[in-house]
């Protein structure tokens, strides 16, 4: 995976190689102190994966009770048998489960906005195509991931890379999750794009590498330290044949200001590729953006730094306390269902016998007065009102209470109530899409750059028109977003630049419901009627929804195509009463303005009848227009009728 790394330094000017085998000893002296920095942040990453796995387990064993990490070993039957309880519930796994899909009911959209008048054009064709190049290259899988790490982790990444081999070697972007426990930047920083160097590390197979890179002798490599970080408990093949391989990305400043992003791809000591070392992109580097094409997405940010804590910090001491005693009271449930029994010295029973529940007689040779029933202790009933206080203090910390899950609590029954409900649960919800809406926009300012740089020839897209419904073939390429040089400063290039609308492309059954029931309202109160345009367009002005803007080009767009329907109309009449006119002077009889009048009725859309003259209309011709407005109908009128009926026949 190529990926881009940040932070300026020096003016340079590359000349020959410029990265060798001293620029590698310093990287990767700084990619050890970013790992023993990240350190302590990777094993609590394998420590919350645990816990969403449900592999922490909370121990009782003789009288000592201890909440630990660990996976689960016998099965249940050979622990209660042997009366220990591993007790491990899944609060915290419904809070992520909420939290995803609740992020997945408002995936986010791209509206592209011109900042110039110039670049109308292009920003709609940019807002067409996106959400096709999405769907192309798998993006809401790729969100998917990110917001179940983000649930799990309170962070994730994306990278945003030029996949030059996509479609059959013309190239396309990607954007992939990226495995946060093996990206690795300055932990100092509380800006991503601020670090000095960015260093991600990923595995190949030495038969891939060697085919890639003949000349370099990847054997020598076994011996390497392992870099690579896995997850606790993921399965594993044997990784003898993997050779661990460093993405290490950084940034320079050019001569003339600019922020170079660099790229570099080693292994152990081996340079395998480094843009700087390419005369292609020494003086350019790898992206023409300069940032890295990492992108993070934090849930809960701490001060100071990249990462953020997520679900799982929040609740799983809590969770420990609650499996805790969920443990003492299944085990206390446990000794209640088998009866235990105190024997005297001398009884002469035989123990074997009485405890096989198989056999019917039990014979005694003593006094059965020796034998009796132990009394066991009765569960506090403090205990469940405590470990019910600690589950509803969990729901409450993580936001998953029982209106989340689509049930309702405290007697609320009416929809106004249970709407109102669902509005102040969704605030908490509301304000994590937000910061997921903020890392879509960046994805999607990186996504216009590349296509800004390596959209050289026609991409192709498959798109359909939101009014009209019908397919469309859209071709884009970076000729649109090139800079043009402005008169005014000598050699300057003015590139095209956007803003961009985030809004939500998927909506909860609620949200799609208000929303309908808006859009009603408006058709109710006429907002579509063209001649209702203004007061619409007044009254839009002073209100707030999504896709409001849409809405307002409609009903503009509406008015003036009927202004100009309007004026052609206008035109039609008078033409026709001038007809009408030179024709009585001539003494003959016309219906010219009556035919005229149906004509613009249709072509305004009107419902209301034309009004006809004393003498009954004679069409002047067997036009279509003359099976509207009394004639005969046309033969093609006709033949339609006819076909239209062969075909809704079930015969």
């Amino acid at each position: 995976m190529n990926m881009q790394a940040g932070g300026a330094v020096t003016a340079i000017k590359h000349t020959g190689v410029t990265i060798g085998k001293e620029e590698l000893e310093n990287a990767r002296k700084t990619l050890e102190e970013f790992r023993a920095a990240k350190a302590p942040l990777n094993e609590e990453i394998k420590r919350n994966e645990q816990w969403y796995r449900r592999r922490h387990t909370t121990l009782t064993k003789t009288g000592r009770r201890t909440a630990s990490l660990g996976c689960e070993g016998d099965s249940a039957r050979d622990r209660v048998m042997g009366e220990e309880v591993e007790a491990s519930s899944a609060y915290l796994f419904n809070a992520i489960q909420n939290f995803h899909a609740d992020a997945m009911d408002n995936y986010p959209r791209a509206n592209v906005l011109a900042r110039s008048k110039e670049d109308v054009a292009e920003a709609t064709k940019l807002s067409y195509i996106l959400p096709a190049l999405h769907d192309r290259i798998g993006l809401e899988k790729t969100y998917d991931r990110v917001m179940w790490c983000k649930g799990i982790q309170g962070w994730g990444f994306y990278s945003v890379l030029w996949d030059k081999h996509a479609d059959f070697g013309a190239g396309e972007i990607s954007v992939k999750k990226v495995k946060i426990l093996n990206l690795y930047w300055d932990q100092e920083v509380e800006d991503f794009q601020e670090s000095s160097d960015v260093f991600y590390v990923h595995q190949k197979r030495r038969g891939e590498l060697k085919r890639a890179y003949p000349k370099v002798d990847f054997d020598r490599l076994d011996a390497e330290g392992r870099e690579y970080e896995r997850q606790l408990g993921n399965p594993r093949n044997n990784s003898s044949d993997k050779i661990d391989v460093v993405d290490w990305y950084y940034k320079k400043t050019a001569e003339d200001g600019r922020t170079l992003l660099h790229y570099c791809k080693f292994c152990g000591d081996v340079i395998l590729y480094a843009t700087e070392n390419d005369p292609a992109l020494s003086d350019r580097g790898l992206y023409d953006h300069g940032l890295y094409p990492f992108i993070p997405d934090v849930l809960y940010p701490l001060d100071g730094q990249v990462a953020g804590f997520g679900k799982i910090s929040v609740g799983s001491n809590t969770q420990a306390y609650v499996d805790i005693l969920s443990q003492a009271i299944v085990e206390m449930a446990l000794w209640s269902c088998r009866p235990r029994y105190f024997e005297k010295e001398g009884t002469g029973l035989n123990d074997a016998d009485f405890l096989d529940t198989s056999k019917q007689i039990i014979k005694v040779s003593g006094d059965l007065e020796g034998i009796q029933p132990m009394q066991m202790p009765q569960l506090d009933g403090n205990i469940i009102h405590l470990r019910d206080g600690l589950i509803n203090m969990l729901n409450d910390n993580t936001n998953a209470r029982s209106i989340a899950t689509g049930s309702s609590s405290g007697g609320v029954t009416t929809a106004s109530g249970l709407a109102i409900l669902d509005q102040n649960q969704g605030k908490t919800g509301r304000d994590a899409n937000r910061e997921s809406f903020r890392a879509f926009r960046e994805i999607v300012q990186m996504e216009i750059e590349l296509i800004r740089q390596f959209y050289t020839d026609d991409h192709y897209f498959r798109v359909m028109d939101e009014i009209t419904g019908e397919t469309e073939y859209l071709a884009i390429n970076n000729q649109g977003l090139l800079g043009k040089t402005d008169p005014r400063h000598t050699g300057l290039k003015a590139h095209p630049l956007f803003d961009l609308e985030i809004t939500a492309e998927k909506a909860n059954a609620y949200t799609r419901m208000a929303n309908n029931e808006l859009i009603l309202s408006f058709f109710n109160a006429k907002f579509f009627d063209p001649g209702m345009g203004r007061q619409a367009l007044a009254c839009l002005k002073l209100m707030d929804f999504d896709r409001k803007e849409e809405l307002v080009r409609m009903i503009s767009r509406n008015m003036q195509d009927h202004e100009v329907r309007e004026a052609v109309a206008e035109v039609l009449m008078t033409y026709a009463t001038a007809i009408a006119e030179m024709s009585g002077e001539k003494g003959m009889e016309s219906n010219v303005v009556d035919e005229t009048r149906a004509l613009v009725a249709l072509y305004l859309g009107e419902t209301a009848q034309p009004v006809q003259s004393e003498k009954a209309v004679q069409p002047v011709t067997e036009g279509i227009l003359t099976s509207f407005i009394g004639g005969k109908e046309h033969a093609a009128v006709q033949k339609a009728r006819r076909e239209t009926a062969e075909a809704s026949s079930p015969v």
